[in-house]
Formats: structure tokens, C-alpha cells, sequence
């Protein structure tokens, strides 16, 4: 195996107690700064994560060599409520360290099961509507954003690409971004080709999506003790029968699911609507109008 050179760094400022918020959007600016200053110098490398909130471990492994790998993830001291798992085999794309999943919050906060078969027309649009663009959030910097949609990435990189912007550059929840991408069916919805089971996270947020055709397995399990266990195939984990007090595998139910950092699980309906409750709707097509 070619193992590529890792390093971590840390970034602070003295205002990130007071304003983690505007700390989180500066490092997203950072960040996408570096990618396109590092392409335009064919520099060879790869930002895994730069975040408050997730750590991206990614590399060309199978999943036991990549808990082997990082002591991190064999550390007992090392805990966390919300945990993002990808392992795929590349079909269409030729495998590399960049493209492993998770790829870019997971690819940076998207797992992908799945194609999108529109992929460079959707490329395209996004390219388009860079023009005319605003947030009241980054105001004259967005277009150091820009171009939203990174070079050389994979139809699940390219989709997490712009969910990201559409929570950091936005005025979106991440629930809210991934049912404005992957919507239910409507006839005048803009048509979308995908095939897709989708698990996001941003470190608050942990959920999953299917696209409206559900042409990816879903199921999920609820234990006794208020863990929450969805995966796209059967044997993921072994659960105790015993502890298992809810177990969907009808993908149809499955059209969002979320759950709160403050463990709460809130289930599809519930999360669609107060999404929906938070603005008058008239006001909410204009605000994030793709």
C-alpha cells in the first residue's frame, strides 16, 4: 500500500468563545481559499476537514486497516455521540486517497450510497448561479467561495461540495439543505437523476435521505439504550434482540431522519415540518431560491 503524508494543524483566534459561529464560517473561507489557491499551483493535496465541530478520518483502506491506522479511533479516551461510517468499492472513478469515503465531512458532510447521473449538468448550473449569488453572512468575500463545486471530484464529492455552502454560506439548517437537494417528488420540481442513500452530519446534525425513487436499501434500529444505528445493509452491527425497541427496513418510511446533538431523535415528519415552520414559505423560495 502507498501511504500519503499526514499532517494536523490547529487553527484558533481570540474571538472563537465569543463568536464560534463567525470563527466556524472564517475557517469554511480558509479553507476553500487554500483548495483553489493549491489547484492553481497543481499542489498535490488534500484537505480532509477543517472544523469546530468533525474530524474527518478518511484514507484507501478497508475498514479494519482504517481503524488500525489513526490511534485515534483505538484511543479509549476518545468519545463522541455521532459517528459517520463509508466504506465503498470505486466503480466509475479510479480509487485514491482524496476520493476515499468519507470524502470530502465525510467528503466533509455527506456519505453517499449511490450515482447522480446529471452530474455535469448539475456542475454546470451550480457554475451559472455563482453570478448572480449572495449572503448576507459573507457578503463581498463569497466569491473567494467560488467556484462552490471543487475540480476532480466524484458525484458524491461534488454534492457535498454544495450542501456545505448551502449551510455555511446560507441561511440553512443542515436538514434543511439536504431536503432542498434531494426534495420529494413534485412535478415542478427541477428533475434530479440520482440514485442515492445519503447520511449527513455536521457535528449537530446526523440524518440520512433517500432520493424519491428509493433505489438504495435503507434501515435503521433503535435501542433501549437511546442508540440510533442506520446502515445500507443488514449485519452491520450485532444487536441484542432483546434491546432492539424499534427496527424500520421499509425504505419508504425512511425519508428524513434526524436526530439533535442533545439526543433527542426526532423522526421524518416532525423534522420536515418545523423546517417549514421556521419561515413563511413565500419568503423561504426567495431566500434560498437555487
Amino acid at each position: 500500500m502507498v501511504c500519503t503524508l499526514h499532517f494536523q494543524v490547529f487553527v484558533t483566534a481570540d474571538y472563537v468563545a465569543e463568536d464560534p459561529e463567525r470563527f466556524e464560517r472564517n475557517i469554511y473561507l480558509l479553507r476553500k481559499q487554500a483548495v483553489n489557491n493549491m489547484a492553481k499551483q497543481s499542489v498535490d493535496c488534500y484537505i480532509c476537514s477543517l472544523s469546530t465541530t468533525t474530524i474527518v478520518y478518511k484514507g484507501q483502506f478497508n475498514t479494519h486497516q482504517l481503524y488500525l491506522y489513526y490511534d485515534d479511533l483505538r484511543n479509549p479516551e476518545f468519545i463522541t455521540h455521532i459517528a459517520l461510517v463509508h466504506s465503498r468499492f470505486s466503480t466509475n472513478t479510479l480509487p485514491s486517497w482524496p476520493r476515499a469515503q468519507p470524502n470530502s465531512f465525510f467528503y466533509r458532510m455527506v456519505a453517499h450510497n449511490g450515482e447522480i447521473n446529471t452530474l455535469r449538468g448539475n456542475i454546470n448550473l451550480m457554475r451559472a448561479r455563482e453570478g448572480v449569488m449572495s449572503s448576507s453572512l459573507y457578503e463581498d468575500d463569497l466569491g473567494k467561495l467560488y467556484p462552490v463545486v471543487e475540480e476532480g471530484l466524484t458525484d458524491s464529492g461534488c454534492f457535498d461540495n454544495v450542501c456545505e455552502f448551502l449551510v455555511k454560506a446560507g441561511q440553512r439548517s443542515l436538514p434543511e439543505a439536504a431536503m432542498t437537494m434531494v426534495p420529494e417528488a413534485w412535478e415542478k420540481d427541477e428533475k434530479r437523476i440520482l440514485s442515492a442513500l445519503l447520511a449527513f452530519s455536521d457535528g449537530r446534525y446526523v440524518g440520512a435521505i433517500l432520493d424519491r425513487n428509493g433505489l438504495r436499501p435503507a434501515r435503521y434500529y433503535l435501542t433501549a439504550d437511546d442508540h440510533l444505528y442506520l446502515s445500507s445493509e443488514v449485519g452491520v452491527n450485532d444487536h441484542d434482540v432483546e434491546s432492539i425497541v424499534k427496527k424500520v427496513c421499509e425504505i419508504a418510511l425512511l425519508n428524513q431522519y434526524f436526530i439533535r446533538t442533545h439526543h433527542r431523535t426526532r423522526k421524518e415528519k416532525e423534522s420536515e415540518i418545523s423546517c417549514k415552520a421556521r419561515k413563511d414559505m413565500c419568503c423561504t423560495s426567495r431566500l434560498h431560491r437555487l
